[in-house]
């Protein structure tokens, strides 16, 4: 009895199906796989698995019924050997395409193993029936007609799925690209037979038929032959005519390419354009080249974002079409008041510094009135280690990361908050920046050039002696907590350097 079950195993494949199962299931769990989903793999191994059972029970009913129903386990050994021979193909095609294949070559489209799978199993199906006394090439032939009215009735899904076979063979569109269909962007997830899946940053999933993909224009987002993906966006905005398109360019490129923006390639770099004169303005494109579209809305907001502070800080304002504009009459009253309440706030930011607290009320709000505003967008660089850039800022609101050790190993090691200064030794003796800083979200700093201070010193000599006396007595109490110095070596000290402080503001200014 038990030999009997043995012969029906081997006869019908089942021993070759069940070692098959198991390679199947291990080429499917370890390595590289043809499909991309870890749930369509299950679904893959769940169907060959069922085949696999159906063709175990008819195994088993063949045998316990064969003493007692000879033509039900003659009907389940038929069944059977069909089963066996179709599990035996479709776990072959996984252990063949998922195992070894996909090693050698992992971007196989998945259209192919269906094919071979699909016309494999219907070879052996068609001879497994021819051995077993079934001939199916006379209902084929007699069914002709009927296949006939079928095609014509199942049109377009015949058509889906040649398109769908199509897109994959020759890899026009690809798993993993960014499209764009009429209204409808995004990444294509799935190439199936009837239809391709698109994922869009909406989180919607648009199921297009392969034949509209065939029928209509699709832009691929981002490919050129032989480059990796880089997708040119722009962003446009509108100047007064006042402003120079050279200067424009300038601040934009300054802006965009200072500090780089996340997904944003370095090359080709982003750049300014003017596209066009209208009502007053000239119209630019600030151009630059994504290297992910999905985060091509995110990008833009940022892109705007750093734009309107560069202009801001470069006194550029967005222009307004002459038509949209409204005729008012100039209140001279309440802008008087705007100017004696802006100036309030720059004397209140210089009286807090204590590299100013030498300098006299009248000295104070000359140089308040000279203090330009200087806002900055969260990730940009307000002044870069090694710049030879001659400018002191007064933190108003915000935070900046201080940052050394250049672009391979930059590292934070302090960070400034409002009523910090930074920039000091730039302005008085020219020397470099130390460090790098970079805004922590939004942050707005007071600038002042060197030009507005040279203008004073020139008319103040004394200034540098004051200055260079507070910077000294800053520097000594450092040294001296370090070095535990005695009053005598640390007015030595404060002597010292006060006077070499005092002789290298004198030499940057050119001031006797």
């Amino acid at each position: 009895m038990l030999r009997q079950l043995l012969d029906l195993c081997w006869n019908n494949g089942t021993l070759v199906a069940l070692v098959l199962a198991v390679l199947a299931r291990i080429a499917l769990n370890v390595g590289p796989s043809l499909v991309a989903s870890r749930e369509e793999r299950k679904q893959r191994l769940r169907f060959a698995m069922l085949i696999v059972l159906v063709h175990l029970a008819l195994v088993l009913t063949a045998w316990l019924m064969r003493p007692l129903t000879p033509q039900l386990a003659e009907s389940a050994r038929v069944g059977a050997a069909l089963t066996g021979a179709l599990a035996i193909v479709v776990l072959g095609s996984i252990v063949v395409f998922e195992g070894l294949v996909a090693r050698v070559r992992p971007t196989l489209p998945r259209i192919i193993p269906d094919l071979v799978t699909t016309g494999t199993a219907l070879v052996v199906l068609i001879r497994t029936s021819s051995q077993l006394g079934f001939e199916l090439s006379g209902v084929i032939a007699t069914s002709a007609v009927l296949t006939a009215v079928i095609g014509l009735a199942l049109q377009d899904t015949l058509g889906n799925a040649l398109g769908g076979v199509a897109l994959q063979l020759d890899r026009s569109v690809r798993v993993g690209d960014w499209i764009r269909l009429n209204d409808v962007q995004g990444c294509v997830i799935e190439i199936h037979w009837r239809y391709t899946a698109v994922e869009t940053n909406a989180w919607e999933t648009v199921i297009i038929p392969n034949s509209a993909l065939m029928r209509s224009q699709v832009v691929v987002l981002g490919r050129r032959r032989g480059e990796a993906v880089k997708w040119r966006r722009q962003v446009t905005f509108d100047v007064p005519y006042d402003h120079a398109p050279s200067d424009v360019f300038k601040v934009i490129e300054r802006a965009l390419g200072q500090q780089p923006i996340p997904h944003i390639a370095n090359t080709p770099a982003p750049h300014c354009i003017a596209i066009a004169f209208e009502q007053g303005l000239t119209r630019y494109a600030a151009r630059y080249w994504l290297t992910s579209p999905a985060a091509d809305a995110v990008v833009e907001s940022q892109v705007r974002n750093r734009l309107f502070y560069a202009l801001k800080r470069a006194g550029i304002g967005i222009g307004v079409p002459l038509a949209a504009l409204s005729v008012k009459t100039e209140d001279l009253t309440v802008k008087a008041q705007q100017r004696e309440s802006d100036q309030r706030e720059r004397l209140a930011v210089l009286r807090q510094v204590e590299l100013f607290s030498a300098l006299s009320e009248v000295e104070l709000d000359e140089l308040a009135a000279q203090l330009q505003r200087a806002p900055y967008a969260p990730g940009e660089v307000v002044t870069r280690e090694g710049a030879d850039a001659r400018h002191l800022y007064l933190v108003r609101s915000g935070k900046l990361s201080v940052r050394v050790g250049g672009t391979e190993e930059d590292r934070e090691v302090a960070r400034l908050h409002e009523g910090s200064i930074f920039g000091e030794m730039a302005l008085l003796t020219g020397e470099r920046r130390n460090a790098t800083l970079v805004a922590l979200g939004d942050v707005e700093c007071f600038r002042l050039d060197a030009g507005p201070f040279r203008s004073l010193l020139s008319r103040h000599p004394d200034l540098a002696e004051r200055v260079a006396q507070v910077l000294a007595e800053r520097e000594v109490a450092l040294v001296a907590a370090k070095q535990r110095l005695n009053a005598v070596e640390r007015e030595s000290l404060h002597v010292q350097n006060k006077n070499a402080l005092a002789a290298r503001i004198r030499a940057f200014f050119e001031i006797d």
